[in-house]
């Protein structure tokens, strides 16, 4: 684990230990929809799309996808807790 010099100003400033893990950026894209995928989907309906349709599709796309939810679930899946068993004393 790196801890950067910032972490480490922080941590003589407050006290507080910070790690910065160096492995992840936090600002990486882990999910993205591109204008093939419209088109393609469009094209699965049956629906040919002018550029201006595309526009406000793609503008419109993210008021229905619940991201929030979509995470917990992956989250959910992936880091699957033991299940508490009340039976042990």
């Amino acid at each position: 684990m790196v801890v950067s010099g910032e972490a480490w100003a922080l941590r003589q400033k407050t006290g507080f230990t910070v790690f910065k893990f160096t492995r992840m950026n936090k600002r990486k894209i882990v999910y993205a929809i591109c204008v093939e995928d419209i088109y393609r989907t469009a094209k699965d309906i049956d629906q040919e799309l002018t550029e201006q349709e595309v526009s406000a599709i793609a503008d419109k796309l993210g008021d229905y996808i619940d991201w929030q939810q979509a995470i917990e679930n992956a989250i959910s899946d992936c880091c699957k807790k033991p299940a508490f068993n009340e039976n042990i004393s």
